[in-house]
């Protein structure tokens, strides 16, 4: 039993992102994310951004960038996580200015 218990937190820690990963948050609709998204991006609606993050990362030093269509959701969504402690969030505006920010790193 405590192997299989120490196996699964090994699991876990092996697949949650590191400190140094950047988490690409998607606050478009889901039919949006569906559509057209960039890989390992994380969606959650500008609107449930609140209740969501905690989902994600409860570290509030967490690298977070954050995407919509064209900047205004995820400005709105910035100010949300701002709020609730988050230090290190970029509203990197919309979809296709992600899209180069993420393949010039």
């Amino acid at each position: 039993m405590l192997k299989t218990l120490t196996l699964s937190i090994a699991f876990l820690l092996a697949s949650a992102p590191s400190l140094a990963d950047t988490i690409w948050l998607d606050v478009r609709t889901y039919g949006e994310f569906k559509n057209e998204s960039l890989t390992d991006s994380i969606n959650i609606p500008h609107t449930q951004v609140a209740q969501e993050i905690s989902g994600i990362t409860t570290d509030k030093g967490a690298k977070i960038n954050v995407y919509c269509r064209s900047g205004h959701r995820s400005g709105i969504a910035l100010g949300v996580l701002q709020k609730m402690g988050y230090n290190n969030v970029t509203n990197v505006g919309g979809i296709s200015d992600a899209r180069k920010l993420k393949q010039a790193k």
